[in-house]
């Protein structure tokens, strides 16, 4: 699914000639380093972010100081903690989160498909591994050169994070134990899958919307 515009053409000679991709890697790398948002928070805030961008390349009317605009504005809401309160209230869809866990073996074959409980220490824990993951995940070129709508490079972003944390929970819970090396061992193996997530191929048509939806219940 490529990213629409109103004239129903799919190329990026439409989209107006800032610099607003490099915009929005700065954005978006902004809001996951707050200090005063963990990961998921940040994701909702990217999730908002994405799809305030995708509604203008639909209307044709993008451009680097309004992705600035809209990011600086979801900066103040962290500040404020409006953005917390309201990544808070989210709500997990079981049918997204079954379907994840369903491909979660062939990306990383794990043969279990039963979701790992994520208590707040567990979190807390990986809060600086996952945090380090995400960063990698928007520098890749195909994160803000994608060819799918931004809803959808979303979902793929919480998917892998989701991947990744049951494929983390699963170890911790076969006995393996959490040291400063092991950390360090499990990013650079899960580092590695991140750029073939996002690049993934999907052409079943769904809205943009809707992949924000499903990438918020995985968070």
């Amino acid at each position: 699914m490529y990213l629409s515009f109103p004239d129903g053409a799919c190329s990026w000679a439409a989209i107006p000639p800032q610099n607003w991709l490099a915009q929005l890697r700065r954005q978006c790398a902004l809001l996951v380093a707050h200090p005063q948002l963990n990961v998921k928070e940040a994701m909702y805030a990217l999730g908002t972010l994405l799809s305030k961008i995708q509604h203008c390349i639909d209307e044709g009317r993008l451009n680097a100081g309004l992705v600035e605009s809209m990011g600086e504005s979801l900066l103040q809401l962290a500040e404020a903690g409006i953005l917390q309160q309201q990544a808070g209230q989210l709500m997990p869809i079981p049918l997204f989160r079954v379907e994840a866990l369903q491909q979660f073996p062939t990306v990383f074959s794990h043969p279990q498909t039963r979701e790992c409980p994520w208590d707040e220490p567990f979190t807390q824990l990986m809060e600086p591994v996952m945090k380090s993951l995400l960063q990698g995940l928007l520098a890749e070129n195909v994160f803000a050169d994608p060819r799918c709508s931004y809803g959808e490079m979303f979902a793929r972003l919480s998917q892998y994070l989701f991947w990744v944390r049951q494929a983390i929970a699963l170890e911790i819970e076969a006995g393996t134990r959490v040291t400063p090396a092991q950390l360090a061992a499990w990013e650079t193996c899960f580092r590695g899958y991140g750029a073939d997530s996002l690049a993934q191929a999907n052409d079943d048509g769904l809205s943009s919307d809707f992949y924000l939806l499903k990438g918020l219940a995985l968070l």
